[in-house]
């Protein structure tokens, strides 16, 4: 009878011991989860500040991943960042993320700037999680750190449903689409039409282009457009998107198993035939038989860099 308690108290403790192990990993996992999974982190609408007061200047203090957006709706303010100093007005969208040299509001050192006599309303929200700092590097290098909002109501809607209660890393992942798509439409903006047309090349060159419908839905000529893409690219846009699309299709060759009609239509080749072509002109190879070469050369040189077509491939195809 002894043996049979001590058994059974052994094997209590093992089952114990197992499920807290179970526990520890799903609790080391949520952890993880936390801080990787895009998070709203706080948020405040319709933050008033007096005249005469607030300045921002604990940013660079704080660590972390933190991102914000902010939008300010009245008043003035001045953003300060990396020693440039930028004026903010109502309807200006400006981004920083936490860590940085970055201030704003009403400059102490400057008493006579005129805002400071007009109240300060903000609305602000923060999101955390794994490689939010890119993301916004990238949207500030498309259009720097202030965007203006003639029309506030498609991204005020983004940002309430993005902190509902309840609400995932998907909502705070369409906020982020939002602002992207906001401040695509900014950078766009007062630029010339060629700068326009050449802009929609380079966004999608495995898209369906048609130069000619491009050029005439941003107002320019082909011949303008094509002698403009050549100056600032280095080629011509039949040839550089003709390059790109024959990389895009190596890719998809060595590094996935989608059909070969799906290749096609993914790299731009419109077709079978098409895809067939370009690689027998590579390598003399049907597109099947060119797969599994380029999986074996991966094999045999693991390290290697990505597949590229060489330079004298790159003749004008018929696109």
């Amino acid at each position: 009878m002894t043996c049979y308690v001590g058994c059974y108290w052994k094997m209590r403790a093992f089952w114990s011991r197992k499920r807290t192990l179970r526990d520890m990993d799903a609790l080391a996992w949520h952890a993880l989860r936390d801080r990787t999974l895009w998070r709203i982190e706080g948020h405040l609408f319709g933050e008033r500040r007096p005249p005469r007061s607030y300045w921002w200047n604990v940013n660079r203090s704080r660590s972390g991943s933190q991102v914000v957006a902010q939008v300010l709706r009245s008043g003035r303010a001045v953003l300060r960042e990396g020693g440039a100093e930028h004026a903010l007005g109502p309807g200006d969208l400006f981004l920083f993320a936490f860590g940085e040299d970055t201030y704003y509001g009403r400059p102490p050192d400057r008493p006579d700037w005129p805002g400071h006599d007009e109240a300060l309303v903000t609305d602000h929200i923060t999101i955390g999680g794994a490689g939010l700092r890119e993301h916004w590097d990238l949207l500030r290098a498309r259009h720097g750190s202030i965007v203006h909002l003639p029309d506030r109501s498609l991204f005020y809607a983004a940002m309430r449903e993005a902190v509902e209660p309840g609400r995932g890393p998907e909502r705070v992942a369409a906020l982020v689409m939002t602002l992207a798509r906001t401040i695509e439409d900014a950078a766009g903006a007062g630029r010339s039409p060629v700068a326009q047309a050449i802009d929609a090349i380079l966004a999608d060159p495995c898209a369906e282009h048609n130069l000619k419908a491009i050029a005439e839905r941003c107002g320019c000529s082909r011949e303008h457009l094509g002698r403009v893409f050549q100056e600032q690219i280095g080629s011509p846009p039949a040839q550089w998107m003709r390059q790109r699309r024959i990389d895009r299709a190596l890719i998809l060759l060595r590094d996935t198993d989608l059909p070969l009609a799906a290749v096609a239509t993914r790299c731009g080749a419109g077709g079978l035939h098409r895809l067939a072509r370009w690689t027998h002109e590579l390598r003399g190879l049907p597109p099947l038989q060119l797969r599994r070469r380029l999986r074996e050369e991966l094999h045999r040189q693991p390290q290697t860099a990505p597949v590229h077509a060489p330079p004298d491939s790159t003749c004008i195809g018929d696109l």
